[in-house]
């Protein structure tokens, strides 16, 4: 995490105290159902499992936005680097990244250890169509509130078929993680956000800020 933070000349030699937030709340979600134990003896706890991750990020300006110099964590994440993919992958995981954006060496010196496939959203079908491979982890975090993802799906028809696609590539005992399509800000969302996996083909298994999904089986 800090080779790769500072693998740009405006982090290098920036202080990163231990009390910052530094670790993403999508990994210890992840190491925390995942993983039977995660400790330092154990140098590959996610060992085993494929994962893709859409909407991974990239290393990469995300945005024009400036922030300045004394918030440089916040203007780390506000480009939304691979973090998670990334420290998945050093830790056993076999990951892929989707993510529009490729990783930039113009701006950082880091090579990252995870496939990366830099393609927009709207090509995932094709790309899975000839990459037939299944996953055991499928993850959506933070996708659905992105401008480049609602340009081609902003309704909950949209963003059904394109959950449907995803459900093709998960294996049969495969988990999806997921933040909620609509903003659970009220009961009428919520509703909407049930039908919206139940008919892309998942059922709930946990639900908190984030969602964990399994397949339906036998979907039509």
């Amino acid at each position: 995490m800090l080779n790769l933070l500072r693998s740009n000349d405006l982090f290098r030699g920036f202080k990163v105290n231990i009390k910052q937030h530094i670790v993403r709340p999508e990994l210890l979600l992840l190491a925390g159902t995942l993983c039977e134990t995660f400790d330092v003896m154990n140098t590959s706890p996610f060992y085993g499992y494929r994962a893709l991750m859409v909407g991974c990020g990239a290393l990469s300006s995300y945005s024009e936005t400036k922030v300045d110099s004394s918030d440089l964590i916040e203007r780390f994440y506000g480009d939304r680097p691979p973090v998670t993919p990334e420290v998945m992958q050093i830790l056993g995981a076999k990951v892929t990244g989707i993510e529009p954006r490729e990783n930039s060496k113009a701006e950082y010196e880091y090579s990252v250890s995870y496939r990366h496939v830099a393609i927009g959203f709207q090509q995932l079908e094709a790309w899975l169509s000839s990459n037939p491979e299944s996953f055991d982890v499928l993850t959506c975090f933070n996708l659905f509130s992105r401008p480049d993802f609602l340009f081609h799906y902003s309704t909950p028809e949209q963003i059904t078929q394109f959950l449907r696609v995803l459900r093709r590539a998960i294996a049969p005992e495969g988990l999806l993680y997921s933040s909620p399509p609509l903003l659970p800000v009220s009961s009428e969302n919520r509703s909407i956000n049930a039908q919206i996996f139940y008919a892309a083909g998942f059922q709930t298994i946990y639900q908190g800020y984030y969602y964990i999904l399994e397949p339906v089986r036998n979907l039509p």
